[in-house]
């Protein structure tokens, strides 16, 4: 996912992750893994010949995004603006029973603060590959999983995915990968 935008935005946040739910609740075999980081950063510099903007973090690392036509506050922001960031990435791990084919699809979404609003956004990207279990082992916690492309590739199974045992050949096996990233300027 690129992270050109100076956008903003939690309710992307709250649909990025509720996608990975509704399979879930299914209570089908799976794990999910989450990460969700949030901090404060200093704008250091603004490039609005070129659209950029550096952004330096509480550790003193610095990023220079470009900033997409499409963000219509972009004159507000400033040099020594502060900027709230929050970082999701999820990944979620399910079977969704047999039959179905293998697949891949990617969904993105971006939210726009609107014009003359406080500047910011949010944009997410979800990645979804399911695979079809050809061969397993519950002993040395192992499948074989056909994916979209046809191959077949052996995964180690950790046990973290809670019961492993239920699974079965001819399942189709879905990994859904969520990244996200909102951003917005703080009044001060």
């Amino acid at each position: 996912m690129k992270l050109f935008r100076l956008l903003a935005v939690p309710a992307l946040f709250a649909m990025a992750t509720a996608v990975a739910a509704p399979a879930l609740a299914q209570d089908k075999p799976g794990m999910v893994k989450a990460e969700v980081v949030e901090a404060v950063v200093n704008v250091s510099a603004v490039d609005r010949a070129a659209r950029t903007v550096t952004l330096k973090g509480p550790k003193g690392n610095t990023v220079t995004l470009a900033v997409p036509d499409e963000a219509q506050n972009f004159d507000q922001i400033q040099a020594g603006d502060r900027v709230l960031v929050r970082y999701l990435e999820e990944t979620a791990l399910f079977v969704s029973g047999a039959g179905g084919a293998a697949g891949a699809a990617q969904r993105d979404m971006v939210v726009l603060a609107p014009k003359g609003g406080t500047p910011g956004g949010a944009v997410a990207s979800v990645v979804e590959v399911s695979a079809t279990v050809e061969a397993l082992s519950y002993e040395e916690r192992w499948a074989d999983l056909r994916g979209p492309e046809g191959k077949v590739r052996r995964v180690n199974v950790p046990p973290s995915v809670k019961r492993f045992g239920e699974v079965k050949v001819g399942d189709v096996v879905v990994a859904r990968h969520t990244e996200a990233v909102a951003l917005t300027l703080q009044k001060q």
